[in-house]
């Protein structure tokens, strides 16, 4: 039985690679049909995900600020900032 069960879900090892293609080069019908089965019987790798999906944000938003200015931004002071909220998000969601 485990041998079939390991044959039909993925690992979240797996899981999170699709996670990651999804979310730069998108999935096949096949690929979109496991890692959602995957993340319905894992809320790690939901989480995963949302977490995935904010930073992608965040970084995107990171990548359209004016870096000719970058002497005004602190480097740690944004990282912590991202940090923050990606921990109060997940904070919200458990």
């Amino acid at each position: 039985m485990r041998k079939i069960k390991n044959k039909l879900m993925l690992s979240c090892k797996e899981a999170a690679a699709l996670i990651e293609k999804k979310q730069h080069f998108g999935l096949t019908l096949r690929e979109k049909v496991d890692l959602t089965l995957h993340k319905m019987a894992c809320s790690a790798c939901r989480m995963y995900e949302k977490q995935n999906n904010a930073l992608d944000k965040k970084l995107k938003e990171a990548n359209d600020i004016d870096f000719a200015h970058s002497n005004l931004i602190d480097t740690q002071d944004f990282e912590q900032r991202i940090l923050t909220e990606l921990y109060t998000k997940t904070d919200k969601n458990l």
